[in-house]
């Protein structure tokens, strides 16, 4: 009203309408400062109340399968830290994308929030006439037991009790009709200013909400329908106990022989004897020969299966036979074992290559494999 009757306009970039305001009707004084300090305050508590309340709204989400379960865990201060490191990461990818403006910005906050005030305001209406239907089942369920407490009392007694009844639900639906009125009202308002500003504000940056919203939608019903088609999977409801497994067999991947090869044979050998086989994938001929030289000294007994790689590749050479000592029988479980050796520092990782972690992601959707690994620590 005020920025009306002054016919206020934005001075420029160096000052906000509301400060020129404030320095309009109160000059340069104290008044000025003190509405300056409550602007920033309030403008605090909002940047603050998104990271206090999203990751609350996001865990009650992921609680009804509507978004990945991660979001519904508490971190070690008893916070939902990964809704608040969530919510951080897309705050700055916002802040790089729109330079920091919050001019360009503001449309797409103005519709999230008439969105949701539009949205909370239709719900409680729902919720009010929810909670009238169960007033009146628990108002008949109390009348027919005062009438059985009251079939033997005198009539003034029950009349009288007949009417505070009566007073009460008529407070009762006194309230849910001003809650309803109220909220509606709300609703409606607040479903005109989004209409308003998704009309005026499309071409600055409201057409990025109205398609996001729906996309977003689509992203909440499809993890809901992911995880119940993970639990319908998982459900022993029509299972039938497991089939005996008849045989196992253990590959072991090798590049050559140290101890930690050694080891890992070993413990192979103590979980499945006698169906232990070794493979080395060959890129290097002179390689292969000195393995192989060295193979009936260390290799345990343990039987040596090469293959070929003419384009020196790791991974399709072992996935191809693991997969061809899967078709020979199905109820025979396979282990890939893997050896490793674990260095003394963590940053000694990074000078070695990580061809076991391949392995590892190209074996796990290789059904009836079960990948091992077989640390050997350095000192």
């Amino acid at each position: 009203f005020l920025a009306y009757k002054l016919n206020a306009h934005p001075p420029g970039v160096d000052e906000t309408l509301l400060s020129a305001m404030a320095r309009h009707v109160f000059g340069a004084g104290i008044p000025y400062y003190i509405l300056q300090a409550a602007t920033a305050a309030i403008l605090i508590l909002a940047a603050n109340t998104s990271f206090a309340d999203f990751p609350r709204l996001a865990s009650l989400l992921a609680a009804d399968r509507f978004l990945p379960r991660q979001l519904a865990s508490r971190g070690d201060r008893l916070v939902f830290s990964n809704g608040v490191l969530v919510l951080a990461l897309f705050a700055s990818v916002l802040i790089v994308i729109f330079k920091g403006s919050e001019q360009r910005m503001l449309p797409l906050y103005a519709l999230g929030v008439f969105i949701s005030f539009t949205l909370s305001q239709a719900g409680m209406v729902v919720h009010w006439k929810r909670l009238r239907q169960v007033d009146e089942a628990e108002r008949r369920i109390r009348e027919e037991e005062e009438i059985h407490r009251t079939e033997t009392a005198d009539s003034g007694a029950a009349s009288h009790e007949a009417e505070r009844l009566q007073a009460i639900e008529r407070d009762k639906g006194g309230n849910w009709l001003l809650s309803i009125i109220v909220n509606a009202t709300g609703a409606v308002v607040s479903f005109v200013v989004l209409v308003i500003i998704t009309i005026t504000k499309f071409t600055h940056g409201a057409w990025a909400v109205v398609l996001l919203i729906p996309l977003i939608v689509f992203m909440f019903r499809s993890i809901r329908s992911h995880y119940l088609d993970i639990a319908r999977q998982l459900s022993t409801e029509g299972a039938v106990p497991a089939t005996t497994i008849a045989g196992h067999r253990v590959v072991v991947p090798i590049s050559g022989i140290h101890r930690g090869v050694i080891f890992a044979l070993e413990y192979a050998k103590s979980i499945a004897p006698g169906h232990v086989t070794a493979v080395y994938v060959d890129f290097n001929e002179e390689a292969t020969e000195k393995l192989q030289e060295k193979w009936p000294r260390w290799g345990a007994g343990v039987e040596l299966v090469i293959l070929k790689s003419p384009y020196r590749s790791l991974t399709r050479p072992l996935l191809r036979y693991i997969e061809r000592l899967s078709k020979q029988s199905e109820k025979q479980m396979i282990t890939v074992l893997l050896p490793e050796f674990v260095p003394a520092k963590w940053w000694h990782q990074l000078l070695h290559n990580q061809s076991s972690l391949l392995l590892k992601g190209s074996l796990l959707f290789q059904k009836g494999v079960i990948v091992t690994s077989v640390p050997y620590h350095l000192e």
